[in-house]
């Protein structure tokens, strides 16, 4: 986070001093996770668990990118006309495998003459319900398209099928590609920009934020297109702020805030073995990018990747 009056800055180092819980400690844990800002990558945010007692406040929100490229089997690509979705939220490269749970097979297309398109993602459990509920939706409104939701496992996983079908050119119509992906996708040039469609239809893009847009725009082209966008918030339990001397009221605003809160919110037994961590914060690398976005700072060069391929990290 930032302010005028230069909070502490994070680094890995200062992470490391707080006594962070790397894993979330049920009850136990005061604060879970994150900050957030525009980053040239993310990767999928676990969505925090509440604390188990106490009342939990949210503060902060950090626009992880999600996106639906359009590719093709035959190098051509089509797409679904009303369907513009691109690749997954997420920066970084750790990812979070959604849950296993295959998504319901829609519905047979009702014209036998439909236009077929498959679509992969990596959308399990609940959202896979929810992904397909919208296919079926689609394919209820009109005879002339139809499309077949495919779950490929988590984003990694379906980044991984992409690449090993495209010898073979056995690749879906389109496809759910997180962030990380985007580089990739676009040189394996089997993709299709979306801003191709947008053009010809004269597509208004105004309703979408121009952040997540740019998570997925590479040379002022719009590859591909928000889909699911992951916000990684912070929690923190207002018993344990109590309990602790703290302002229930008030959670943490800036780093120097989360180091006192989470000094005061430790407890150790009589051995000196930490009973009580005052933070806990998932391991995803794409927070850490987060972090240094809200401060506008460059974690690669150039410029984040955004005026030139990232070729170090600083």
């Amino acid at each position: 986070m930032h302010s005028s009056t230069s909070p502490t800055s994070i680094s890995r180092r200062r992470i490391l001093k707080l006594g962070i819980g790397v894993a979330a400690t049920g009850a136990v844990s005061a604060i879970l996770a994150a900050c957030g800002g525009e980053a040239a990558t993310t990767a999928p945010a676990a969505v925090p668990t509440k604390a188990a007692t106490g009342a939990a406040t949210t503060a902060g929100t950090a626009a992880a990118a999600g996106t639906t490229a359009v590719t093709g089997a035959t190098g051509a690509a089509t797409v679904a006309p009303a369907s513009t979705m691109v690749a997954a939220a997420s920066s970084g490269a750790a990812t979070m495998a959604p849950a296993a749970t295959v998504a319901p097979t829609p519905k047979t297309a009702k014209n036998a003459n439909a236009v077929k398109l498959t679509w992969w993602h990596a959308m399990g459990g609940v959202n896979g319900e929810a992904v397909s509920n919208l296919v079926n939706q689609f394919n209820d409104s009109q005879p002339d398209i139809f499309v077949q939701d495919i779950f490929q496992g988590s984003y990694d996983d379906t980044l991984l099928k992409f690449r090993n079908g495209l010898p073979s050119k056995t690749l879906p119509n389109l496809i759910q590609m997180y962030d990380v992906g985007v580089r990739f996708m676009v040189d394996s040039k089997a993709v299709e920009p979306m801003q191709t469609f947008i053009n010809a239809d004269k597509f208004d893009l105004s309703a979408f934020e121009p952040a997540l847009l740019k998570f997925f725009t590479v040379e002022n082209v719009q590859y591909a297109m928000p889909f699911n966008n992951s916000n990684p918030l912070l929690y923190y339990n207002k018993n344990a702020f109590k309990e602790a001397g703290l302002n229930p009221d008030q959670g943490p605003r800036t780093w120097d805030d989360i180091v006192q809160a989470a000094t005061k919110l430790t407890k150790k037994d009589a051995s000196g073995k930490v009973s009580q961590y005052g933070i806990a914060i998932a391991i995803y690398s794409w927070f850490f990018e987060q972090w240094h976005a809200t401060q506008n700072a460059v974690i690669a060069t150039p410029d984040n990747g955004r005026s030139g391929r990232a070729t170090k990290l600083v």
